[in-house]
C-alpha cells in the first residue's frame, strides 16, 4: 500500500541521494570515480521516482567529461567512446532537463 511505499522512498532516497560522488557521477562500490552505467542505473532510478540529483550540473560535466574527440561517449573519464557510453549520455542528458 501507499504507507509501505512511502517508508521505502525515505530510506532508499538520501542513500541514492548522498552516493553521488565529487566528479558528479555514481560509481561501483570502492571506486575512487564515477563510471556512466553506474550513473545511467542511478539516474533512471531517480527519474522513475521523479526526483532530481542533489548536484545535476555535476552530473552534466560528469558526463562531459566522458566525451572524447571523436565525438562519442566513453563509459568513463578515461575509456575509448564506445556505444554503450554514447548511450549512457544520451539518456543521462535527456533526464537531466
Amino acid at each position: 500500500g501507499q504507507k509501505w511505499e512511502d517508508t521505502e522512498r525515505k530510506a532508499v532516497l538520501p542513500v541514492i541521494l548522498d552516493g553521488q560522488m565529487k566528479d558528479g557521477g555514481w560509481g561501483k562500490p570502492d571506486a575512487k570515480t564515477s563510471d556512466a552505467e553506474t550513473t545511467y542505473r542511478v539516474m533512471r532510478a531517480l527519474m522513475l521516482l521523479k526526483e532530481k540529483p542533489k548536484d545535476a550540473d555535476g552530473v552534466a560535466k560528469f558526463v562531459a567529461s566522458c566525451r572524447r574527440k571523436d565525438g562519442g561517449y566513453g563509459v568513463d573519464a578515461e575509456a575509448p567512446s564506445s556505444m554503450s557510453g554514447v548511450y549512457y549520455a544520451a539518456k543521462i542528458s535527456e533526464w537531466l532537463k
